[in-house]
């Protein structure tokens, strides 16, 4: 193919990403090195997490007891429907029962929503790639304190990559209107 020309050349990602803790915790361990050709989903951090998963333990009991007083209130307004119809209670009494299904259904929602929050926290105590990649470098150690945003490790994303190379000003416009082959070493 003529002409011939040489140039240096590198492969580049598109998408060259430090990862980051998404929360505050010590990290228990980096399995991943540097020039490590890594699987989308692969583990590139652990960090420990024992305060958040006690959380979630926690938020858990806390869903469970509100679900078991609900459903202790609503047997309880059953009763209060049934005496109101023969006239045993009033209305206000009625009504108040009511409200406290209200209160409790209410609380069960705000646990349920508590526990989501700290299940996801757990999830985050694994950073995994988003991408099949390249480690590029470990930017923390394990042992080490992150907080939020702290980088861990920086990825080039391997399923978007382009080549750079750099040519002579007379090469590139050549190249702009030829259809070149490249060959690489």
């Amino acid at each position: 193919i003529h002409p011939q020309r040489e140039a240096s050349a590198q492969s580049v990602s598109l998408n060259l990403a430090k990862l980051s803790a998404e929360l505050a915790a010590r990290i228990a361990s980096i399995p991943v090195e540097p020039g490590q050709r890594i699987a989308k989903g692969t583990v590139i951090a652990q960090l420990d997490c024992a305060d958040i998963r006690i959380a979630a333990q926690r938020a858990q009991a806390a869903l469970e007891s509100s679900q078991a007083r609900l459903k202790l209130e609503q047997l309880q307004l059953q009763r209060s429907n049934e005496l109101a119809a023969k006239n045993f209670i009033s209305p206000a009494a009625l009504d108040a029962k009511k409200t406290d299904v209200a209160v409790v259904a209410a609380e069960v929602k705000l646990n349920a929503a508590a526990r989501a929050a700290t299940q996801r926290d757990v999830g985050k105590c694994t950073l995994r790639s988003p991408y099949p990649a390249i480690v590029e470098a470990r930017l923390a150690q394990v042992g080490e304190f992150a907080s939020p945003g702290t980088p861990i490790v920086q990825l080039w994303d391997t399923s978007r990559m382009q080549l750079s190379a750099q040519v002579q000003q007379t090469d590139a416009e050549w190249l702009s209107k030829a259809h070149p082959v490249f060959i690489s070493q």
